[in-house]
């Protein structure tokens, strides 16, 4: 008797496992409106640029910024956002982020290019920036 009740048992816990899919080992597409994880690679090191007594430099602590600091005292002089970043809070926020990839100077401007390749002039004197 004990042979014929364990035979619907195994037959119940097989039907229970196939009915349940796969493991947690088999990977499956997103649900839609499910949120994906995307990684984007580290923003470019852009190196400094020094016009006389002033270093200026690009934080990737605060994206599309410019610091500008004291060359002998190491005092921060200023901070300037040279343009917004607007995020869709929809998709995730590193595949939105847009960072300044090149510094230079030129007839004493600081010349500026973003990631999604936006040019940017800013004259350190007044802090005013011009797209180009």
């Amino acid at each position: 008797m004990q042979n014929l009740l364990a035979i619907p048992s195994i037959a119940l816990v097989i039907s229970l496992v196939a009915c349940n899919g796969p493991g947690p080992d088999t990977a499956t597409p997103p649900v839609s409106g499910e949120q994906v994880s995307a990684k984007r690679s580290a923003p470019r090191v852009v190196p400094p640029v020094v016009l006389g007594d002033v270093r200026y430099s690009v934080p990737h602590t605060a994206m599309g910024t410019i610091l500008a600091e004291d060359t002998v005292t190491h005092e921060v002089l200023w901070t300037q956002a040279i343009y917004p970043v607007a995020f869709d809070p929809g998709l995730e926020r590193d595949v939105q982020d847009v960072y300044i990839d090149s510094l230079r100077a030129e007839n004493g401007l600081l010349i500026i290019r973003n990631e999604e390749g936006a040019w940017f002039s800013l004259d350190p004197g007044t802090r005013v920036v011009v797209v180009r």
